[in-house]
């Protein structure tokens, strides 16, 4: 698990995995309530 410590000397790098997250979860339901397209 990551520490405290390594989350406040990493905010930047926390926030983009938070980012990339939140950014996949969108996706996620985009792809789950939109028509499927064949790609």
């Amino acid at each position: 698990m990551l520490s405290y410590e390594f989350l406040k000397k990493h905010r930047l790098s926390y926030t983009s995995v938070v980012v990339f997250l939140f950014h996949e979860a969108l996706e996620c339901c985009i792809y789950i309530n939109a028509p499927h397209y064949e790609l």
